[in-house]
């Protein structure tokens, strides 16, 4: 993992409001490329930040990685023996269960548009594409499919993982590059809004005042390798 010093970025953390940041750091992670799904040597992105605070911030990372002709794979691990996992339908809002999620821009050139992708720990996702919290489109409305979903138990951790198909994200992005070296922007969280604990979570850092994951001017660098 990298970081290149520098990099200016733009908050949108408030509707028609933006904030502009100079001199920021930029946290960096490779995806990996591969020929099939193999998550045993791929680097992991810690979930660590607490910009909000708390006591809770139980041990949490992800992995991604790009599989040939197919799309990525995203894995995010927690280290929690008993979730909170109450929403079972597309749609519900898996925030406020013990939840993962990943944030992404597949083609920041063109401008803010990401896609979310949040589940607990039964495999409950919540998807959708815009440029912040304000305009988000559920990704079933948006391109006719859904991601695929998986979840288990790996000794302490729990993980979920989601699939993000080429042919999805170019509904979305309308065409991506995926030779190395291409540069996406995005941010793995851990939350629980409502979890005995509240806590929040994050790999790239947020400069907030209060809670908000929908800031793509905080998201950090992902780079094809």
């Amino acid at each position: 993992m990298s970081v290149n010093v520098n990099e200016k970025y733009v908050c949108s953390n408030k509707k028609n409001m933006s904030i502009f940041i100079w001199g920021s750091v930029m946290k960096t992670y490779t995806i990996k490329t591969l020929d099939r799904k193999d998550f045993s040597d791929v680097p992991k992105a810690v979930i660590d930040q607490q910009p909000w605070g708390g006591s809770y911030a139980p041990d949490c990372f992800a992995k991604m990685i790009y599989v040939r002709n197919e799309g990525f794979y995203t894995r995010l691990y927690a280290k929690e023996r008993a979730p909170r996992s109450t929403y079972q339908n597309f749609g519900d809002p898996v925030c406020k269960d013990s939840c993962l999620e990943i944030f992404v821009n597949f083609d920041p050139a063109a401008g803010e548009l990401y896609i979310s992708c949040e589940a607990n720990s039964l495999g409950t996702v919540e998807c959708s594409v815009g440029t912040s919290r304000y305009d988000r489109i559920a990704i079933d409305e948006k391109t006719g499919t859904v991601p695929t979903i998986d979840t288990g138990r790996d000794g302490e951790y729990w993980w979920v993982e989601n699939f993000l198909s080429l042919d999805l994200l170019c509904k979305v992005f309308g065409g991506i590059n995926t030779e190395s070296g291409a540069e996406y922007r995005g941010n793995y969280y851990k939350c629980g809004d409502c979890t005995e604990v509240e806590h929040y979570l994050t790999w790239a850092p947020i400069d907030l005042p209060e809670p908000d994951f929908h800031c793509p001017g905080f998201f950090g660098k992902l780079v094809m390798g």
